[in-house]
């Protein structure tokens, strides 16, 4: 059974950021540990062994620091230093697995519509 919250219940104005849960070190819906200091870049690496975009990507980012940008309407290509779509579209996308948070809500925040 999928926990995902879907784009029509999630709350206008709610942060992504807010579903990591410092209080109790889990998440607000899966209940799942998540490490919100986690290295995106090396997630990544480790992911897509043979995508060499993802040596591009800023070292210093972290699964928290995607959501603040995006839920600041920053551009999200500053923060990972990645210039190419499917690597923006992966991390949003595993971002969003990471908040048992459909897709949609996460691209929907990134295109500000939200």
């Amino acid at each position: 059974m999928d926990k995902r919250l879907p784009l029509k219940d999630f709350p206008k104005g709610k942060k992504l950021q807010s579903y990591f849960s410092k209080a109790s070190g889990g998440h607000a819906i899966t209940g799942k540990k998540i490490n919100t200091r986690t290295d995106v870049k090396d997630w990544y690496c480790k992911t897509y062994k043979y995508d060499e975009m993802g040596q591009e990507i800023n070292p210093k980012a972290t699964w928290e620091g995607v959501a603040v940008f995006l839920d600041r309407g920053q551009d999200i290509y500053e923060y990972i230093h990645a210039q190419d779509s499917i690597v923006r579209e992966r991390i949003m996308s595993h971002l969003a697995e990471m908040l048992g948070l459909d897709y949609d809500i996460v691209y929907y925040r990134w295109l500000k519509k939200i």
